[in-house]
């Protein structure tokens, strides 16, 4: 991923960002050449009258038709500059995954605390079924992969564990839809 950024008097006025250098030149080359961003660096003649700019590069003579003619080369009225952004571009990209994986295990663990206040609610379980649950390895280890986003593990973890002294065979379910949602979204 290339970034291209046009500066004009030490303010970048206008960039963009393209997947190739390819898309990169191209868009450069038409913006020189509609001159979107001012005149490129470029001859002018010297008219009489006229004095060279103090800001040209260089002078030459030149003739044409057999009159002499001073000429001048000014610089561009912009600088294009190029920097490689794959990485960049990859991080950011990363940390929304992570941003979203955090945002998935929040709301799936949310969702399991209701089912779990529910049926405590309800009268379905008692302080020891939650003394239980709370030492049940596998839901715990479960709930630490869904709370550290390995979505993948808790899914095969889950599809393999027998729950059913907690969670009915749909809930089971529902939390399973839950978790590869949350996998399929962050892979």
């Amino acid at each position: 991923m290339i970034k291209v950024s046009i500066t004009k008097n030490g303010i970048v006025t206008n960039s963009a960002q393209f997947e190739t250098q390819e898309l990169t030149d191209a868009w450069i080359l038409e913006g020189v050449l509609e001159n979107w961003w001012g005149l490129p660096q470029r001859w002018e003649r010297l008219w009489p009258e006229e004095v060279v700019p103090a800001e040209a590069l260089q002078i030459r003579f030149s003739e044409d038709l057999g009159i002499q003619f001073t000429e001048y080369e000014m610089p561009a009225q912009y600088e294009i500059s190029q920097e490689d952004i794959t990485a960049q571009v990859q991080d950011d990209a990363d940390s929304a995954k992570d941003v979203l994986a955090e945002d998935y295990s929040s709301s799936i663990l949310n969702k399991l605390r209701k089912i779990n206040r529910k049926k405590i609610l309800d009268g379905l379980w008692d302080e020891a079924k939650v003394r239980s649950l709370k030492a049940n390895a596998t839901l715990m280890t479960l709930k630490d992969d869904i709370r550290d986003g390995f979505f993948g593990i808790a899914l095969i973890d889950l599809n393999i564990a027998d729950v059913s002294d907690f969670y009915s065979t749909e809930e089971k379910a529902l939390i399973i839809s839950w978790i590869q949602q949350a996998h399929t979204s962050t892979t």
